[in-house]
């Protein structure tokens, strides 16, 4: 017998999100302190240039119809726009990573794809970030081992390549070192409440 998982419809904040995982990621934003919008605009998107396919992948024919997840908006804590594709896991189907790849594309904003949560009780599993592998789309290429990552120096949030500090979009001076800072206590918060909010409490 052939069973369908569905996911959980959430409540939050005034949103019905289509999985219990997308919720968990935007208290993982509340928690930090950046604003996020949710399925705010939907966009029909163009095969990218012959030329440009090197960087962005096998080109799937034809538009493209895509509703990304979150909108992050260049804000104080958070200094660079962003979209968010919630997954269940970074084993992307060439449908989605066409869709991510051609949304940075056109509209010059990287999109990353986040999946299952980092739980910080397994700090070897933070600690080695390749494991992460979070993946992100830019407008010109495609990279993997991003992850969330914290300013010491100024306390700002990025999404960068192994949690390097020095390229968030902040512009404090960190002496030329590009050091990982994924796990600061912020972050550690941020993920241990996303992890275990239960979501019955807000109804």
């Amino acid at each position: 017998m052939i069973t369908t998982i569905k996911p959980i419809e959430t409540n939050f904040r005034g949103h019905k999100f289509r999985s219990r995982l997308e919720a968990r990621w935007a208290v993982f934003f509340d928690c930090i302190g950046i604003n996020w919008m949710y399925e705010y605009e939907g966009f029909e998107l163009a095969p990218v240039k012959k030329e440009d396919e090197i960087y962005m992948g096998k080109q799937i024919e034809g538009q493209l119809f895509y509703l990304p997840d979150f909108l992050i908006p260049s804000q104080n804590l958070f200094p660079e726009d962003t979209y968010f594709e919630v997954k269940p896991t970074q084993n992307l189907t060439l449908e989605e990573s066409n869709k991510a790849s051609r949304l940075a594309y056109h509209s010059e904003i990287r999109c990353c794809i986040l999946s299952s949560i980092p739980n910080p009780q397994h700090r070897d599993e933070l600690f080695d970030l390749c494991r992460l592998e979070f993946q992100t789309f830019y407008p010109s290429g495609w990279d993997t081992q991003q992850c969330f990552c914290q300013c010491p120096v100024c306390g700002r949030f990025g999404f960068a390549y192994e949690g390097r500090a020095a390229r968030i979009k902040c512009g404090c001076d960190h002496n030329g070192k590009e050091k990982s800072n994924a796990t600061s206590p912020e972050l550690m918060r941020a993920y241990h409440i996303a992890r275990t909010i239960r979501f019955e409490d807000f109804k």
